[in-house]
């Protein structure tokens, strides 16, 4: 059996170029509860995106935050490609060394300039269906560790037992199965998880969680203070 297609390998094919953006209802979706966050957070925020893939959405967040220059941005990601289109693509916001790879579930990946590794607002998008189903809530749980005493946590994804998860679910096994592109590769590794079940993790952590509902797409957001 082949070994499963990775971001790494469809960057390296050019199919996940440098000015890669999401679609523009996910971009309202993402941004409007960013920015809202950001805002109610207060100035000179610790920023940090786990799964940066190539900095587009730190780079959106930025150009919509009137006062981006006061806040300081971080993100990591487990792909070295993505890491270094991430660091060309925010070179004139980002410091190359606030960009680095790392695992969500490791430790060093939250580590910065020497710096304790505490953050105001940290955000994943997508992040959590790329990790096995066993590991999503410890992805979680080790997020939250790094909230500052004011910091919140949200988590852009979508719900596994929702009709959209039961279609995509249908496609990336037909895709891995028979070879037919009903989706890219590199989508067949992602397990959607199950957004209620993290959010009741959070809850019993003492955690405070929203759920937030696009609109506009089946894209869903946990909003954990």
């Amino acid at each position: 059996m082949s070994r499963p297609e990775t971001f790494d390998d469809a960057i390296l094919r050019g199919e996940y170029p440098l000015d890669f953006v999401q679609p523009e209802s996910s971009q309202r979706f993402v941004l409007e509860i960013l920015v809202a966050r950001t805002r109610a957070l207060g100035p000179a925020l610790r920023i940090l995106e786990c799964g940066c893939g190539n900095g587009g959405w730190l780079a959106l967040l930025a150009q919509v935050l009137p006062d981006a220059l006061d806040h300081s941005f971080y993100g990591f990601d487990i792909s070295t490609e993505m890491v270094t289109l991430a660091r060309t693509r925010l070179r004139d916001l980002v410091p190359g060394a606030r960009i680095q790879v790392g695992s969500v579930l490791m430790d060093d990946a939250y580590e910065f300039d020497g710096s304790d590794g505490s953050f105001d607002l940290i955000f994943a998008y997508d992040l959590v269906q790329q990790i096995p189903r066993s590991l999503q809530a410890s992805a979680c749980e080790a997020m939250v560790k790094r909230l500052s005493s004011k910091g919140s946590l949200i988590i852009f994804d979508h719900e596994r037992f929702s009709l959209h998860g039961a279609r995509m679910g249908f496609k990336k096994l037909v895709t891995r199965i028979t070879g037919l592109p009903l989706v890219p590769r590199y989508f067949c590794e992602a397990r959607y998880p199950s957004l209620e079940s993290l959010k009741r993790r959070m809850v019993a952590l003492g955690r405070t969680v929203e759920t937030r509902r696009s609109t506009l797409s089946p894209k869903m957001a946990l909003v954990v203070r």
